[in-house]
């Protein structure tokens, strides 16, 4: 079941370090072995559906360790 996400995950903290979280995200997108392409407020991920499910959890887990307010947009295209 193919699926493309696209991703972003914006802290609405006050004082939020974008580098830092998006450093954080970058790394755990590419260690996740996943293809993947980044735009200038999301990314796009392609894998299986419980692949990107997956990696969603785990990039809103580790920012949700030090982030108090997260806006999250993600949307999935599927076929099957």
């Amino acid at each position: 079941m193919p699926a493309l996400m696209e991703l972003s995950f914006l802290s609405l903290d006050k004082n939020a370090s974008i580098n830092r979280n998006l450093t954080r995200v970058l790394k755990i997108i590419k260690g996740s072995g996943l293809s993947y392409q980044l735009g200038q407020i999301s990314g796009c991920i392609e894998g299986e559906w419980p692949e990107v499910m997956e990696l969603a959890t785990k990039i809103f887990h580790e920012l949700a360790n030090d982030n108090r307010h997260l806006h999250v947009d993600i949307r999935i295209n599927w076929r099957a």
